[in-house]
């Protein structure tokens, strides 16, 4: 068993969001005794929004456009646009805008604690993908800083002909890569 000191212990940079409707933190968790009201409400809620085919927004089809979409959110988050990067793949979460903006709001005071740690964000390079019965895919990649990196892991899912993004995280264990 290995003790990891120093960055981790102060800054313990994690941050996975699972969008298929489990929260991702205990705060956002249903209080049990309203289970059955949400249960309701959820079925008279309207379903959350996917991208339709169009010129302005394709739908992502391939594994390609998917990996395509990864690239371009990852590109601005080195930016240090992060509010674009996420209007970049806002039509691709099955989730509230509300959850989406919660998720921004973390990702960047998460990303600037990193920064303040690691030092200026550098560039992005794909890593790994795999798929699942042609129905999950999960594309990882490493984002370099000055003094450490990160790794960022999206898993899509594909419920009939398009991709949509279950879930995305990001964690500077990067031994983890290593891992299957």
């Amino acid at each position: 068993m290995t003790a990891r000191l120093g960055k981790a212990a102060a800054l313990g940079i994690s941050v996975w969001f699972l969008l298929a409707g489990v929260p991702a933190h205990a705060a956002d968790a249903p209080d049990p005794d309203s289970a059955a009201k949400t249960a309701a409400a959820a079925l008279d809620a309207p379903a959350p929004t996917v991208a339709p085919p169009s010129e302005s927004v394709p739908a992502l089809l391939t594994e390609a456009d998917a990996l395509a979409l990864c690239e371009v959110f990852l590109e601005r988050v080195v930016a240090g646009q992060y509010k674009e990067a996420f209007v970049q793949i806002r039509p691709y979460f099955p989730v509230s805008q509300a959850r989406v903006e919660k998720i921004e709001s973390e990702t960047t005071e998460q990303l600037g604690m990193a920064e303040l740690q690691f030092g200026k964000a550098l560039d992005h390079s794909f890593v790994s993908a795999e798929q699942v019965q042609g129905s999950v895919l999960r594309f990882r990649f490493l984002q370099r800083f000055d003094r450490d990196a990160i790794f960022w892991e999206f898993v899509f899912y594909r419920p009939q002909n398009v991709w949509l993004i279950n879930a995305l995280g990001f964690d500077d264990e990067i031994r983890d890569l290593f891992k299957k």
